[in-house]
């Protein structure tokens, strides 16, 4: 896979850089944005700047949208399987104003030339034979947003799946079971509606193992704190993941804390984990069922019964 960002232009990557160079592609606002502008090209921390402000793209002007569907056709020509579209709608859906300074009504239109933009390259990511992998915080508007943050999109996931109609494509959910109670709940619902509707999903459960399992601790729904050794998160999140996961759908699992430098994303933290080869369900057999108030979501199996319980954090593997 190519890597994409759908929110900010990175210096690590030279096509890239020379998009930066036309400063007026970007949202004038300068906020977290050396840390992909002048960090990548000084790891040694010379202290050397570019003395460029802005990364994160403005999809409201026509110029940048054809500098990023370029950077798109580049990704297509590189041989690769497929793109990883990342931070997809972070800036329209930055209801605490930390990406942009931008009112509702100007995220909306934001959201409607970036969605514009997704379609014609997605399309063209198909047609030339490769997948398009979209990260986003987004949920359908009858659900609500996925996590904490981010979570003020102008207009829900159901709008975007409009848009892309007819074109395949895999749905990322970067942060899986962040937490307990609603926020799982809802990410199990939004994820069942998806794969029902053929798209398959991609999930990374994060854990945090000096906090118990979720950063900053897992809540039920009851307010309590609930702590999870390694396994036990695990298959947690393995069994939710189970539970909602439709035909080309992936689990992954990283320790967001063994590694300062990485924090959670580099190789040392994503262990191959026994459970992987041990939980074995066979085919699913019937629809997903929601009982316990919208809070557990059963599925049968050929080889037994997997359930989870978002309000209080229990599951079951009966296989």
């Amino acid at each position: 896979l190519v890597y994409r960002s759908g929110m900010w232009a990175g210096s690590m990557f030279a096509k890239q850089w020379e998009s930066l160079q036309d400063q007026s592609l970007f949202l004038e606002d300068e906020r977290l944005s050396s840390g992909f502008i002048d960090y990548p090209r000084d790891v040694d921390e010379s202290g050397e700047e570019s003395g460029l402000k802005y990364c994160r793209w403005d999809f409201r002007k026509c110029e940048t949208r054809a500098e990023y569907a370029e950077l798109i056709a580049a990704a297509a020509r590189e041989q690769t399987a497929g793109v990883f579209f990342d931070n997809a709608q972070s800036v329209p859906c930055d209801n605490q104003n930390e990406l942009s300074y931008m009112s509702r009504e100007a995220r909306a239109a934001f959201m409607q030339a970036q969605t514009q933009v997704y379609a014609e390259v997605f399309s063209e990511l198909v047609n030339n034979n490769q997948y398009p992998i979209l990260s986003t915080t987004n949920g359908f508007s009858d659900i609500g947003g996925l996590v904490p943050w981010e979570n003020d999109c102008p207009e829900g996931e159901e709008v975007l799946l409009e848009a892309l109609e007819g074109i395949p494509f895999a749905r990322n959910n970067e942060f899986w079971m962040w937490n307990l109670g609603e926020t799982a709940a809802r990410q199990m619902r939004n994820s069942i509606r998806e794969t029902e509707r053929g798209i398959p999903i991609i999930v990374h459960m994060p854990y945090f193992p000096n906090d118990g399992g979720c950063l900053e601790g897992c809540l039920t729904l009851d307010g309590e704190e609930k702590t999870y050794a390694q396994d036990e998160f695990l298959e947690f999140g393995m069994a939710a993941f189970l539970v909602a996961m439709g035909p080309g759908s992936y689990f992954g699992f990283s320790d967001m804390q063994n590694d300062p430098e990485g924090a959670g994303w580099f190789d040392v933290s994503w262990d191959y984990h026994p459970q992987f080869d041990r939980i074995v369900t066979g085919n699913p057999v019937g629809e997903v069922q929601v009982s316990n108030s919208g809070m557990t979501f059963t599925r049968q199996f050929e080889n037994g019964t997997v359930w989870v319980n978002c309000a209080d954090g229990t599951y079951g593997l009966a296989l």
